[in-house]
């Protein structure tokens, strides 16, 4: 009996399994690029040479902070032989996350120390033979060790490079402006200290001119419309549009090991997921009202 209800039910969903069966199979055969008839007589051209002139190029690199590893820095051995071709019109920009876990550490435990500085040296090494400037700004992780810890490597930072402005915003504030040249200007902004709770940094503002959140969007207005004439380039740690976690789209990994400490969290790693895509559980998801 149990024989005949199994081929039963074999035979009755036979149409529907093949249809399913059939739509993946199209689906692996769909294309990516333009299909044409054969009678037609112009072709569209889809790699056009770009003829206008090249104002000023950006090389942008971010989350850099774990190159002790070797693997990293075979990458970043490829990346450098590919920026010392470049001509003196160019900028190397760091995009926060220089030195993970926690930023650059004080002397209170010297072999961390050691490893924070290994690491922010290799990627500094970077300039060494690039014609461009060099600038960094600040990501979380780099507000993991404070103010101090900020003002720590923008210390290493600009001694290394010889550049006060290479490390910005100055000061550890919220927004600087770099003229690139008189086309273009680099706006960059330290997203983490919107981002910030100042209740545990009361004085971090003493030397900065932007002292409020709302001070900061009427600079931004106003170095926007200072350079509405030019291309303005933003720079800033935290991403305005991602398909990554902060932007609700989670791996498989993520749904198991939802935080950084990688404990397995299966189910409930896909209820905490689901809640930083609906409301912003984390202050850095876009979902995020603040």
């Amino acid at each position: 009996m149990k024989l005949f209800w199994e081929n039963r039910f074999i035979s009755t969903n036979k149409t529907s399994l093949i249809l399913i069966f059939l739509g993946i199979v199209f689906h692996s055969c769909a294309t990516n690029h333009a299909q044409y008839g054969k009678n037609i007589a112009n072709k569209i051209s889809i790699n056009i040479a770009d003829t206008s002139k090249i104002s000023h190029t950006f090389y942008l690199i971010g989350d850099a902070g774990n190159t002790y590893k070797s693997k990293t820095q075979e990458t970043l051995s490829l990346f450098h032989d590919r920026i010392k071709k470049s001509d003196e019109n160019s900028t190397l920009l760091f995009l926060g996350d220089n030195i993970y876990p926690k930023g650059l550490p004080n002397n209170d435990d010297p072999s961390k120390r050691i490893v924070a500085e290994k690491k922010l040296t290799n990627q500094l090494k970077l300039s060494n033979g690039f014609n461009g400037r060099t600038i960094f700004i600040s990501g979380n992780h780099d507000w993991d060790s404070g103010i101090e810890g900020l003002e720590r490597q923008a210390k290493f930072v600009t001694e290394y490079l010889k550049d006060k402005k290479s490390f910005l915003p100055r000061k550890s504030c919220a927004i600087d402006d770099v003229k690139i040249n008189k086309n273009v200007t680099l706006i960059t902004i330290d997203s983490q200290w919107f981002r910030e709770d100042w209740d545990n940094y009361p004085t971090m503002n003493n030397d900065c001119d932007i002292k409020t959140r709302e001070d900061f969007f009427a600079e931004l207005e106003s170095l926007l419309n200072k350079n509405h004439d030019k291309t303005v380039v933003l720079a800033l740690h935290h991403p305005l549009m991602s398909n990554g976690a902060t932007g609700g789209q989670f791996s498989l990994e993520k749904q198991i090991f939802p935080f950084e400490n990688k404990i397995p969290l299966p189910v409930l790693g896909s209820l905490i997921n689901l809640s930083r895509k609906t409301s912003g559980l984390s202050p850095a998801d876009i979902q995020n009202k603040q």
